[in-house]
């Protein structure tokens, strides 16, 4: 009988490690680490716009805006981090097609990325509304700014940049 239990429990942590390790290559969630400065940072809900929390987790979909004087650490993993700096607006979502290609969708700001040890077979990238950037296993930065909203409607006047920084490893844009 003693056998018995053993083999039994043997299987039992076994198969406990086989979820854990299944669900740390997983992403399902994120989370807000930190908020920085003013901390006057808002998550977007049905009902209009409500503060966050340190420590709240999100699903994919969604939006996060910082104030003027506000950074947030936000985290799908403790190796896999990224930073909104202040006047950032940013929805965090995963592809239809593809819930493997996670999608960070800057309309406006900068965002920061530490992706150290992303899941294998998952896939980043960074959508601004007039490009694309992505990487996995790399450092890197990218900002959007549009003065059109500041411009009258004279599409001559009014100026959308990119930029895109990589402080290790590569990106594609």
């Amino acid at each position: 009988m003693k056998f018995a239990t053993k083999i039994t429990t043997l299987m039992v942590m076994a198969f406990c490690l086989f979820l854990s390790s299944a669900t740390a290559n997983e992403l399902t969630e994120f989370t807000v680490v930190k908020i920085s400065g003013f901390k006057k940072a808002k998550v977007k809900q049905v009902d209009g716009y409500s503060a966050l929390k340190e420590g709240q987790k999100f699903p994919f979909g969604t939006t996060i805006k910082t104030g003027r004087r506000t950074t947030i650490d936000l985290a799908f993993s403790a190796e896999n981090t990224f930073r909104l700096m202040p006047r950032t607006t940013l929805v965090i979502k995963e592809d239809s097609k593809n819930p493997k290609l996670k999608i960070l969708k800057l309309e406006s700001g900068t965002v920061q990325l530490k992706l150290d040890n992303f899941p294998r077979k998952h896939k980043l990238q960074v959508e601004t509304p007039t490009a694309v950037c992505g990487a996995v296993g790399t450092r890197f930065v990218v900002s959007f700014e549009d003065d059109q909203k500041d411009a009258e409607i004279n599409t001559l006047a009014s100026t959308r940049k990119n930029t895109f920084s990589c402080s290790e490893g590569q990106v594609f844009c």
